[in-house]
C-alpha cells in the first residue's frame, strides 16, 4: 500500500504554489506562524486546528515554507491515514485480507484522494482520529495501557483539529466503564480519558481568545445544529430524512467493494433488498441522484470547481458528468447500502444483551458508540460529502465484524472487487490530476495579473481561493447580490478568471490546462469587465 500510494502521487503529481479549496484560510494561519511568529487564526476557520497547525509547522521548520510542503503534510498523513483504517480492521476482525481490502477502499477513495493532496482538516483529523481509535483498541483489548495514554493523545490532536475528536473519547469511557461493571478503577480510568480530552479543548480555546481573538466563523458547526432544530420552514424531519438517505448511498458507494467479499444468507437477504428497493424508491420519489451533498463530488466531477462562472452563475463553461453516469452512481450507491443495513441489522441483535456485549466484544461496541454519536451530530447538523470520511474504514469494520461467516475469498469474489477498487482508483486518480492542472492554470491566470500587469487583488475576482487568502475581511458583507458579485471578499471584480465566456466581460488571455480524464483540454480564461 505504501508503493500504491507514492506511485498515486507521481502520476497526480501534486506541484504548484497555491492554496486549494478552503485550506486558503489554515494556510494563512500557518504562514502567521512560520514567517511572523505569530499565532493567529483565520476568521473563516471554524475548528480548532492547532494541531495540524503543528504538524505543518515541523515540515515548514525541515524544508521551509511553501503551499508544496504545507501540502506534503498532509500526504504523509493520507498515507497514515490507509495504513491505521489496514490497523483497525485487522485488529477487530483478524482478517488480513479484510484490513488489506479496507485499506484499498481508504486510499482510493475519490474524496479522501483529493483532499489528502491539500491542507484541508478532514485528512489530518481522520488519520489522528484512526491512530487514537486504533490504540484505544488496543489498550481495550489488553495490550498495555501504553496504548491508552497513545490513545488518548492523538485523540487530543484529532479535538484539537476538529471538535467532534471528543466523540472518541466518550464512546470509548462508556465502554471502559461498562466493561468493568462500573468499578472504581474503571470509573477512574475513564474519567482520566476524557478530563484530559475536555481540558486540553478549554485550555486552548482559553490560549486561542486570549491571544488571537475568537474566530469569527468557530464553532460554526454548532449554530447549523442548533438552526436545524428550529427552522420552520424546512422541519427536522425532512431534513432527517434526506439526511439519512444521502448518507446510505454515499457510505453505499464507498465500501461497495466489500460486497463482493460477503455472501448474505437468505434470511438476511430480505433485509438487503428491503434496503435496496426504499433507498431506490426514495431516489426514484424525490428524482434525486448523485452528488446529493455539495463540495468534492460535484455535477462536474471530484474537485471544487469554485470560479463565478461556474459556482455562482452556474453557466456551462464545463463539461458535466453525463446524467446517466450519476443514475448509474447512485444504483451503485443504493446496492452498497444494503451491505451495511444487513450489517446493521446483525449488530443491533447483537446488541440487545449490552452489558454481556461489551465484556464479550467491547470494541464492536466502541465502534458503534462512536458511529452513532458522530453519524447523529452530522445528521442534524448538516453535512458535506467530505465530513463522512472519519466514518469509512469503521463502517468497513463493522461489516467485517457482523458478516464474518458470510466473508468468502473466491477467487471470482477477489477478482470483481479488485476490479471494481481499480475503477474507483482511475477516477480517483484521474479526476485529482485533474483539479490540479486546472487549479495551476488558474493561478498561472492570477499570477500574469499580478506579477506582470501589476493589478492589485482588489480588482480581481480569482475564487475564494485567491481572493480569501489575500483579501479575507472579517466585516465583508458576505449578503451582497451574488448576481452581482461573488461573496467570497470581492472589492471589485473588473476582472475575473473564469473557465469561459461570462456576459459583461471580454475575454483577454486564454491558459489551457490538459485533463487526465474526460475531455482532452480545458481553458482558463483572463477576462476584463466591459465598461
Amino acid at each position: 500500500m505504501i508503493l500504491l500510494w507514492i506511485l498515486i502521487e507521481i502520476i497526480i503529481r501534486p506541484l504548484g504554489e497555491f492554496p486549494l479549496n478552503d485550506d486558503w484560510s489554515y494556510t494563512r494561519s500557518l504562514e502567521n506562524l512560520y514567517r511572523l511568529h505569530s499565532f493567529s487564526i483565520c476568521g473563516f476557520t471554524s475548528m480548532p486546528l492547532i494541531a495540524q497547525l503543528g504538524w505543518g509547522m515541523l515540515f515548514c521548520r525541515l524544508f521551509g515554507f511553501s503551499f508544496f510542503i504545507v501540502r506534503l503534510s498532509t500526504i504523509v498523513l493520507g498515507l497514515v491515514g490507509v495504513l491505521c483504517s489496514y490497523g483497525i480492521v485487522k485488529e477487530l476482525t483478524g482478517n488480513n485480507r479484510l484490513a488489506f481490502f479496507t485499506g484499498l477502499i481508504v486510499l482510493v477513495n475519490p474524496l479522501y484522494l483529493n483532499l489528502a493532496n491539500s491542507f484541508m482538516t478532514d485528512v489530518p483529523f481522520a488519520a489522528a482520529l484512526w491512530l487514537s481509535v486504533y490504540c484505544l483498541l488496543k489498550g481495550m483489548r489488553g495490550a498495555g495501557r501504553r496504548y491508552i495514554l497513545w490513545g488518548v493523545f492523538f485523540c487530543i490532536c484529532a479535538t484539537l483539529i476538529r471538535q467532534l475528536g471528543l466523540l472518541v473519547i466518550v464512546s470509548w469511557a462508556l465502554v471502559v466503564v461498562v466493561k468493568d461493571s462500573w468499578s472504581r478503577k474503571s470509573l477512574l480510568m475513564a474519567a482520566g480519558g476524557v478530563a484530559a480530552v475536555v481540558v486540553s479543548y478549554l485550555v486552548y480555546n482559553s490560549l486561542l481568545y486570549h491571544y488571537s481573538g475568537r474566530p469569527l466563523l468557530y464553532d460554526e458547526g454548532f449554530n447549523h445544529i442548533r438552526m436545524n432544530f428550529t427552522n420552520k420552514e424546512y422541519p427536522l424531519p425532512f431534513f432527517l430524512t434526506k439526511q439519512v438517505f444521502g448518507v446510505l448511498v454515499y457510505s453505499g458507494l464507498f465500501i461497495l467493494p466489500l460486497l463482493f467479499l460477503f455472501r448474505v444468507s437468505r434470511r438476511m437477504l430480505v433485509w438487503y433488498a428491503l434496503t435496496v428497493l426504499v433507498v431506490l424508491g426514495y431516489c426514484v420519489g424525490t428524482k434525486k441522484v448523485m452528488p446529493f451533498f455539495g463540495n468534492i463530488i460535484n455535477p462536474a466531477g471530484v474537485g471544487v470547481t469554485d470560479l463565478r462562472d461556474t459556482m455562482i452563475l452556474h453557466l456551462p463553461n464545463t463539461p458535466l458528468i453525463a446524467h446517466s453516469v450519476w443514475v448509474l452512481v447512485t444504483v451503485a450507491g443504493a446496492i452498497g447500502a444494503g451491505l451495511l443495513a444487513v450489517a446493521g441489522v446483525q449488530a443491533i441483535r447483537y446488541l440487545r444483551r449490552l452489558t454481556a456485549t461489551v465484556k464479550a466484544e467491547p470494541g464492536v461496541v466502541f465502534l458503534v458508540a462512536f458511529l452513532v454519536l458522530y453519524l447523529g451530530v452530522m445528521l442534524v447538523g448538516g453535512t458535506f460529502d467530505r465530513y463522512l470520511l472519519p466514518m469509512l474504514p469503521l463502517l468497513c469494520a463493522l461489516v467485517g465484524m457482523r458478516l464474518a461467516p458470510a466473508i468468502s475469498f473466491r477467487p471470482l469474489s477477489i477478482g470483481i472487487a479488485l476490479t471494481v477498487l481499480v475503477v474507483f482508483a482511475v477516477v480517483s486518480v484521474g479526476e485529482t490530476y485533474n483539479y490540479f492542472s486546472w487549479n495551476r492554470a488558474r493561478w498561472e491566470a492570477l499570477h500574469y495579473l499580478t506579477d506582470e500587469q501589476h493589478l492589485p487583488p482588489t480588482k480581481i475576482d480569482g475564487g475564494p481561493a485567491f481572493n480569501g487568502y489575500y483579501l479575507f475581511d472579517d466585516t465583508y458583507d458576505w449578503q451582497e447580490d451574488p448576481a452581482r458579485k461573488s461573496w467570497w471578499w470581492v472589492k471589485d471584480d473588473e476582472w475575473l478568471v473564469s473557465f469561459g465566456p461570462v456576459a459583461g466581460y471580454r475575454v483577454v488571455k486564454e491558459y489551457p490546462y490538459r485533463r487526465w480524464m474526460g475531455a482532452a483540454s480545458g481553458t482558463i480564461c483572463i477576462l476584463q469587465r466591459i465598461n
